[in-house]
């Protein structure tokens, strides 16, 4: 072989070991938004490139650029307000303006705007008995027509259907909904093989030795003490909100604080989230998960709605399609730390209690009937029997 045919031979072969190139990304923007935080787990993978490329994907994705942005509420949660904007950017070209702060603050704004004629917000993720109430004044147009055929299939959907709380099935659609457990303790003080009931709860050792969050104000602990009084009744609830002469607190700090000094060493005032953060600075709390109840479903800001009159319809479309997907849940479900509503979603950063279990019976917080209805006659009786 003469010297210039094996020069070309050694020119291939060396070729053939460099290094491949970088695959292109999607024609519907760049590549999938990298996991919100390490200890999420392993990312969901994106909807197949081919999803996005998809004739309706496209025309989705093009009308939202001619309008350039989205109008978005939602809560303050700071992963959520960072990562759901970064993560539709990244992967349609489009700008999420995110409103945050409390749902019933929005409200008050969007009443007195509508009132002048005026349309600023496109789309809320939003608190359920607040959304509720937007919903009952005519605010929304409804989303289920505006689904794609591959994100509304219900098949993708826990129980098999999309979860819709108002009463046309079209309008409120739940992003997300965790079960949540009511009892924690401080390890040092109470036993943990003596809080295995509520019933537990009312042994008369245990008198003065109970913090609560007021259950007569809106939040967590008003939830709390409503799942009780449905799950164990009316008198049950005032041998423990009142014979057990528990401490009343506003503040989760100051339950906190409680807990982890064991001043008061039984709480009904903190969550999971509230209790990790504990357990990883080495205090002796634990959450005891849902005790002998199933727990109850609620999704913090989790309830989507779509104004009408919406300034940016097609990016609006566009944000409904991608909320709704399995990439922009694990995105919205990850930033939250809630339980997403579609079942190809997995939820790493969860304990195993707080998914739902498909076939069981939750009180559902966001219920509309249960909104709408229940709670405010519940409420009326708490402040009878409190005395408040």
């Amino acid at each position: 072989m003469t010297r210039v045919a094996l020069l070309l031979v050694a020119l291939l072969a060396l070729g053939a070991c460099g290094p491949a190139p970088a695959p292109a990304a999607p024609s519907g923007g760049s590549a999938p938004p990298a996991a919100a935080s390490q200890s999420a787990g392993p990312a969901t993978p994106a909807p197949a490139p081919s999803a996005y490329d998809s004739p309706a994907w496209q025309e989705l994705i093009a009308a939202a650029r001619q309008e350039g942005k989205l109008t978005l509420a939602s809560g303050p949660t700071p992963a959520t307000r960072q990562d759901l904007p970064r993560a539709f950017k990244e992967r349609f070209g489009v700008e999420i303006e995110y409103l945050g702060g409390r749902s019933s603050d929005l409200a008050n704004r969007l009443e007195n705007e509508r009132a002048a004629g005026v349309y600023s917000i496109d789309a809320i993720i939003g608190g359920g008995d607040t959304v509720i109430r937007m919903y009952q004044s005519g605010w929304f147009d409804p989303i289920r027509p505006l689904l794609l055929p591959e994100v509304a299939d219900p098949a993708g959907w826990r129980n098999g259907r999309l979860p819709f709380l108002d009463p046309e099935d079209s309008h409120l659609l739940e992003l997300e909904g965790s079960v949540t457990g009511v009892v924690a303790i401080n390890t040092q003080a109470v036993p943990e093989a003596e809080i295995k009931t509520f019933d537990d709860l009312l042994n008369p050792k245990w008198r003065g030795k109970i913090s609560a969050e007021d259950p007569t104000t809106a939040g967590s602990g008003q939830n709390r003490a409503i799942y009780i009084y449905v799950l164990k009744g009316e008198d049950y609830f005032k041998r423990l909100y009142v014979d057990q002469q528990p401490a009343f607190s506003r503040d989760t700090r100051q339950m906190e604080d409680w807990l982890a000094r064991g001043t008061y060493p039984i709480t009904l005032g903190v969550n999971a989230n509230d209790v990790e953060p504990m357990e990883r600075d080495g205090l002796p709390v634990k959450l005891l998960g849902t005790l002998d109840g199933t727990g109850y479903v609620t999704g913090g800001f989790s309830v989507l709605g779509l104004f009408n009159g919406a300034p940016h319809p097609n990016a609006a479309k566009l944000f409904v399609n991608w909320i709704a997907s399995p990439e922009g849940q694990r995105v919205h479900a990850d930033a939250e730390k809630q339980a997403p509503m579609r079942r190809d979603v997995p939820a790493p950063w969860l304990r195993e209690y707080q998914v739902p279990r498909e076939g069981v019976s939750y009180l559902r917080l966001y219920d509309y009937q249960y909104v709408t209805e229940q709670k405010p006659a519940i409420l009326r009786r708490f402040r009878e029997i409190l005395g408040s």
